[in-house]
């Protein structure tokens, strides 16, 4: 079903006439006890939508609450529908996630949410898919590029070998890395990469300096800012945690097969001592294009 149409179809409107009437907005006490199960996301701001509750970055905030928003179950999914008023009496369907993204009605571009959650439209749950994605670094307005999240990541290494981790869960599980995570509000990129390691591994970094920067954009719209540290020891033996296996590495035996595939291009330049700066642009796991410049 589109939902870019001038007129909404006959269907939708009796779709979301039917949910209105089987679901009347009880107030936000009653609201409160439909979300079981969910877990809203760290500093989503929680949006009324009948009895159900969406969540939006709180920079998005004051756009959607412009907006009445109705439930519209579409199969096992919920999402946040306002009615916007057209020339003739007609309406049109204007769904949060789109408004959120900046989408426009007949532009091809459609959008998905990662954990399946259609009322979970915070940015970072959002991705883009259709026509006039980028393919090269090229493609994109670095100048103004912003990332919609920030992060860190962090590397001891001493006694020629360097500290990484087999990832347990969240993005990338499964893969090797290093230990890192978001930075939260009012911590400093270097507060927040000691932190990550101190919850991963339960040792604390020494020794830390910065490395480097990495900017990744997604062919679907996400895009991602990191910050790379390096620590020449820690304080502590590092222990296996719900989020991480720690693993000791040899710098000269660095299992990039089990890794993002942009690390090989950036991760030699951290071992060597020398400050770099990496752009990619990645289709999921696929690596589509990359400029890394340092002195190797």
């Amino acid at each position: 079903m589109r939902d870019d149409a001038a007129d909404p179809l006959a269907e939708l409107r009796r779709e979301a006439r039917e949910l209105e009437a089987r679901c009347p907005d009880p107030g936000p006490d009653s609201r409160a006890a439909h979300h079981g199960g969910r877990r809203r996301p760290d500093g989503a701001v929680p949006v009324p939508v009948g009895r159900h509750e969406a969540w939006v970055d709180a920079a998005d905030e004051e756009l959607v609450r412009a907006h009445r928003w109705r439930p519209l179950e579409q199969g096992h999914t919920v999402y946040a529908v306002a009615r916007l008023p057209q020339e003739g009496g007609k309406q049109r369907s204007l769904y949060m996630h789109r408004l959120v993204l900046g989408l426009k009605a007949g532009d091809g571009v459609q959008a998905r949410h990662v954990d399946g959650d259609g009322l979970n439209n915070t940015r970072a749950n959002l991705r883009r898919r259709g026509r006039g994605l980028p393919r090269l670094l090229e493609d994109i307005d670095w100048e103004g590029w912003e990332p919609l999240e920030r992060a860190t990541i962090l590397f001891v290494v001493r006694g020629g070998e360097v500290l990484l981790i087999r990832k347990k869960r969240g993005l990338g599980a499964g893969k090797i890395n290093g230990p890192g995570g978001h930075i939260e509000p009012g911590e400093t990129a270097e507060q927040a990469a000691v932190r990550e390691v101190q919850e991963e591994l339960l040792v604390t970094p020494t020794g830390v300096e910065e490395a480097g920067t990495l900017r990744f954009q997604f062919a679907d719209g996400f895009s991602m800012s990191v910050r790379v540290f390096r620590a020449s020891g820690c304080e502590g033996e590092p222990r296996e945690t719900e989020e991480a296996l720690p693993l000791w590495t040899p710098t000269g035996e660095i299992p990039y097969g089990e890794m993002w595939g942009d690390d090989a291009h950036w991760l030699p330049h951290m071992l060597a001592g020398e400050r770099f700066d990496g752009r990619f642009l990645l289709d999921g796991d696929a690596l589509l294009d990359w400029e890394v410049s340092g002195a190797l």
